[in-house]
């Protein structure tokens, strides 16, 4: 029915083709998908009214292989369009992913058990679309999978109709961008299929050169070419790509690059396809460097053709100069100009591959379209925006060091966009990494090693252009035990300490690479910030509103400590700012439980200050004890039990502070105990006091860490009292039997010596286990419980547990070696190893638990002075 490829062009594809690709997607019927696309690729690119194409469509139904066919087969441009692209709701691919897909595939099962499948079966599209989009759209995801859990859509959906009703003026105004971004899809379809009747390719021809390329075979490839030399100068395909568009893709196809460049003059590699992409940008899009310098080195012009393109700036422009709504007519009129003009868009190659994150090809793009391209106007802000974006941040720290206009905010629009990316990145900062002992341990001790780029930003001198030759330097790691090697042995030690991570690093598993480029990125990203704020003497009040406001206040949510020193060092008046809800550093600092930047901001504040801040109210009437008493969402704190603990020592912690400002001045303990009933009774907007809002808002958290908490010892009290009744049923069955005056056989032999302590050490240690264990069952589990009696018992109770088991282990293997004859003392020593096993993975698996307990209850605390000197590193 479908018959041969090339009796299909855009019309017919349109008319007869369309609505069955799209139904066959759905379905997830992958072999009518695949004979449908083999009759005309184009098809991948369709829309229809919703704004839904192909690939949307098979991810919105969960349909993997038409996923994967419909995936594989898009040239790289258009997958990057249809990727990021949005529907007529606004929603990218990665927003269709996040919502709950129907499936009769799932078992039947109970709600709960249905809602984790579909969870996972949500998340294994989230992770396969996560490299293609943007980090900030997870809290979508988590949202949705929240609303499927805890069944609050009838919640949602009335605030949904409290915001309708409460929408603002400009409304109209996002409800006029979503129509001419409709109409934008439209006309650029419009213009696409001008343009494909226009060019009129003969694909039937040209199919055989496409399949061959597509499945490489080159040597077919060569010959069709020897055949048919016009190929090198037509299209080939109906989208209006030419043959160095597709052999651009591959690096094994580089040879015959070369030789065909040779036959075709460089005004040849100037055309574009319909969507105005050129070969040399193709090649950059797939990292494909050999061919992307063939392409530089036939035609220099290729470097500074741009894409046009509609923004959301040109958008907002274009509606902020109509007084009244514009009509259609004057939106297509618009769309139209915008797509068809030249020269005043700045998205050359070098932005195409740094938005795939091709390191290689973009410092090589660098170095050559900065001998052409004034990179200190928006091309190299955009840019930069790209690389921040793409996390190439060493590329864009030498960016940043060869044109410091980029850096600047002074008439820089970018500047803001900068910023906003680099505050919203928490775990591009070492204080957003969550290292393990062993992890941080090698975190410090690994040296950083300079990092070479084989092609070198041109330096700018008096207007000449010379190849720069310093390049960035990290290798002097910052280290701890680096910097006390520099200290005190001198260079000759550190380069040492170098010379040899340098073969460790060539040996070390990827896991150890990983942390060094960890590292390396960490430096890399706070000098790019360093450089962004500058010097402290720059700022000034009104500059600080506008500029570090925001992404302060952005830092001191996420716990992006690094971000937050070096602002404070740029304008220390930061810290009394408010936002629009009354919130200063410090309380945000509390609501999200950010302890370094809690720290930090209490100890840089005046005194004077820092009493306005502690005391001072948010518009809600909210002290900072308020604030503190507001239960905080935590994914990093494991058990509820632990939660509850460290929402506690945050509440004592602010507590503390207010007593400790009364303290400075000498007054009594009977003052402050004054002080501290007189805070308690403070009241907010909705007359709670802090201890009211406390008990409301954690009640929950108490009935869960309840849970867990009897859970627990319930398991481990079991298990001690088995090894209780084990123990204690063993020491008076001795092994080995007993003389006829009742005295064991083996009194005098090592291992009955060994079984008999260790027998009595898991008696006890049991039994002391139990009492432990017990006395959590029986608690009565009060607020107060949680901050330290709960979790002593705890640690007590499982140390002695593992105790117990180690002891009882020793004896089995010293009982062992007593009744097993002496021939058999390889068996005996095998199998009394053995009895390592069961401890070992007792303390696998408790042993984190038990340090988390141990560090919560017993650890610094979350309070902790800073020095003056290590305020600002």
């Amino acid at each position: 029915m479908i018959g041969d490829s090339g009796s299909w062009n855009y019309e017919k594809a349109i008319d007869f083709l369309k609505e069955p690709a799209f139904a066959a997607v759905r379905l997830g019927i992958y072999e009518v998908v695949n004979e449908v696309l083999k009759a005309y690729i184009g098809l991948v690119s369709f829309t229809e009214e919703l704004g839904y194409h192909m690939l949307s469509w098979a991810v919105l139904f969960r349909q993997e292989k038409a996923f994967n066919l419909v995936y594989q087969v898009c040239h790289p441009m258009v997958r990057g369009q249809l990727t990021m692209g949005k529907n007529v709701g606004g929603d990218t691919i990665l927003h269709i992913a996040t919502v709950l897909a129907p499936s009769s595939e799932i078992p039947r099962c109970s709600i709960a058990d249905a809602a984790r499948v579909a969870m996972v079966q949500g998340m294994l599209y989230f992770y396969d679309l996560l490299s293609y989009q943007k980090f900030y759209v997870i809290l979508t995801f988590v949202l949705k999978i929240t609303e499927l859990i805890r069944l609050t859509s009838n919640f949602l959906v009335s605030q949904q109709r409290k915001s309708l009703i409460d929408m603002e003026p400009n409304a109209s105004r996002d409800l006029q961008m979503k129509d001419l971004q409709k109409i934008f899809q439209e006309v650029q379809i419009e213009l696409k299929k001008k343009k494909i009747i226009e060019r009129n390719v003969d694909v039937a021809r040209y199919l055989p050169l496409y399949r061959a390329i597509r499945e490489k075979k080159w040597k077919r490839v060569e010959d069709f070419v020897a055949n048919n030399p016009e190929a090198l100068h037509d299209d080939i395909t109906e989208t209006g790509e030419n043959i160095f568009h597709f052999l651009g893709q591959f690096n094994e196809a580089i040879g015959l690059v070369n030789k065909f460049l040779i036959k075709v003059p460089p005004e040849s590699l100037e055309r574009t396809n319909i969507e105005g992409v050129t070969a040399l940008a193709t090649a950059a899009l797939s990292g494909n460097t050999e061919a992307a310098k063939a392409f530089v080195n036939k035609n220099k012009k290729l470097l500074s053709m741009n894409k046009n393109d509609l923004s959301k700036k040109d958008i907002k422009k274009f509606l902020s100069n109509k007084n009244n709504p514009p009509s259609r007519k004057d939106m297509e009129k618009f769309v139209k100009e915008k797509l068809e003009c030249n020269g005043e868009r700045t998205f050359l190659p070098v932005h195409a591959a740094a938005y795939c994150s091709r390191k290689e090809t973009v410092e090589y793009l660098i170095s050559e379209t900065a001998k052409v391209v004034d990179l200190t106007q928006d091309s190299g802000g955009l840019l930069l925006k790209i690389l921040i974006n793409s996390n190439l941040f060493g590329t864009a720290l030498d960016l940043l060091e060869q044109y410091p206009q980029l850096a600047s905010n002074e008439g820089n629009r970018y500047w803001n966009i900068f910023f906003e990316i680099m505050v919203t990145k928490p775990q591009i900062y070492e204080s957003g990494s969550r290292l393990g002992f062993w992890r941080s341990f090698i975190y410090r001790c690994i040296p950083l090693q300079e990092e070479k780029n084989p092609y070198p930003l041109p330096k700018r001198v008096g207007g000449d252009i010379e190849i720069q030759t310093d390049r960035f330097q990290c290798c002097s790691a910052e280290s701890k035990p680096s910097r006390f090697l520099q200290a005190t042995f001198g260079k000759l030690i550190h380069k040492a300490n170098i010379m040899l991570w340098k073969p460790i690093m060539l040996l070390a598993p990827k896991s150890i690479r990983k942390i060094h480029d960890q590292k390396l990125t960490h430096k890399q990203t706070l000098a790019i910030v360093r450089k962004m704020i500058g010097d402290s003497g720059s700022w000034n009040y009104e500059k600080a509103i506008d500029f570090l406001k925001e992404p302060a206040f952005t830092a001191v949510s996420l716990g992006i400590y690094e971000v937050v020193n070096e602002i404070l060092m740029a304008y220390i008046g930061l810290v009394s700012f408010t936002n629009e809800l009354g919130y200063h550093m410090l309380s945000l600092a509390v609501k999200h439980r950010q302890e370094k930047v809690f720290n930090l901001l209490y100890e840089v504040c005046h005194p004077m200050v820092r009493d306005q801040l502690t005391m001072g109210k948010n518009i809600g009437g909210d002290t900072i004890l308020h604030i503190a008493a507001v239960l905080a969402p935590s994914s990093e704190i494991p058990g509820a039990a632990l939660q509850m603990q460290h929402e506690l020592q945050w509440f004592k912690v602010i507590i503390y502070i207010y007593i400790d400002r009364y303290s400075n001045f000498h007054i009594k303990t009977t003052m402050e105990e004054c002080f501290h009933q007189s805070l308690q009774r403070k009241h907010n907007l909705y007359r709670k006091t802090p201890r009211e809002e406390f008990t409301k808002t954690h009640s929950g958290l108490v009935e869960k860490g309840e849970k867990w908490m009897k859970d627990t010892a319930t398991s481990c009290s079991v298990v001690a009292a088995l090894i209780i009744t084990i123990v204690f049923t063993a020491a008076f069955t001795v092994p080995g039997g007993t003389d006829s005056h009742g005295r064991p056989n083996f009194l005098h032999e090592l291992s009955f010596k060994i079984f008999a302590i260790s027998v009595a050490l898991a008696l006890f240690s049991s039994t002391a286990s139990v009492q432990m264990f017990l006395g959590i069952l029986t608690s009565r589990y009060a607020e107060d419980d949680f901050l330290f009696s709960l979790p002593k018992q705890l640690i007590i109770g499982l140390i002695t547990l593992f105790f117990s088991i180690a002891s009882m282990m020793v004896a089995f293997a010293a009982t062992f070696c007593i009744v097993i004859s002496y021939p058999w003392r390889w068996v005996t020593f095998l199998i009394a190893s053995l009895g390592a096993v069961p401890v070992t993975l007792f303390a696998w698996m408790q042993f984190p638990l038990l340090v988390d307990i141990f560090i919560s209850t017993y650890g610094a605390g979350i309070y902790k002075p800073i020095k003056t000197k290590d305020v600002y590193m």
